[in-house]
């Protein structure tokens, strides 16, 4: 293109007697040459200038599908996330579950037992109060058959003397029926039910 503008600026014309001022012929030629120039360099520019931005627009096409394709994945991602969490929580109530229910079993075969070793301490205790009050009136038994049997002559007391012995030996005997006709409170924690 530049050898056409160099062409157009040099191009000689042949004279005539009737002809154009060769001079103005020139200034408008060269003239002419200068602004095709100034075009053809203004459309190199922007031939440069859209390749440029053809670069750029394709860059941005790339950038573009990468973040869609990101954003895809990044989506997918998180409804899996959310659906594995979905499932884990689902299995961890289901653990909660039966870890409260194996709880609640073992609380209560736990009470079960409490409450059997209550019955079998309340009839131990029963058996124990009977047995001691077989005891206790077995002994009275004996002490009254011993005081029949092995009467000794009476030495002569004062008045005040015997009825003194007396009282004792009343008092004692009333607090041996107290003890038989209470029940008799057992020491230790397991038996303060």
């Amino acid at each position: 293109m530049r050898s056409r503008l160099s062409q157009i600026s040099d191009k000689t014309f042949v004279k005539t007697l009737r002809g154009y001022d060769p001079v103005e012929v020139q200034t408008y030629l060269r003239r002419i040459s200068e602004e095709l120039e100034k075009i053809v360099d203004e459309r190199d520019g922007l031939r440069l200038e859209v390749k440029k931005k053809q670069v750029e627009l394709q860059d941005y096409h790339e950038r573009d599908q990468l973040l869609r394709n990101t954003i895809a994945n990044a989506t997918k991602m998180t409804e899996r996330l959310r659906s594995d969490a979905g499932r884990e929580s689902k299995l961890i109530l289901i653990e909660a579950h039966q870890k409260a229910e194996a709880i609640v079993r073992d609380a209560k075969s736990s009470l079960s037992g409490i409450y059997k070793q209550i019955s079998q301490l309340k009839q131990q205790r029963m058996q124990f109060e009977s047995n001691l009050k077989a005891l206790v009136k077995s002994h009275l038994s004996m002490l009254d058959q011993s005081k029949n049997f092995f009467s000794e002559p009476e030495v002569p007391k004062s008045f005040e003397q015997s009825q003194m012995s007396d009282h004792k030996r009343q008092s004692l005997e009333d607090k041996v029926k107290d003890l038989l006709d209470e029940k008799i409170p057992m020491s230790g924690p397991e038996m303060d039910l």
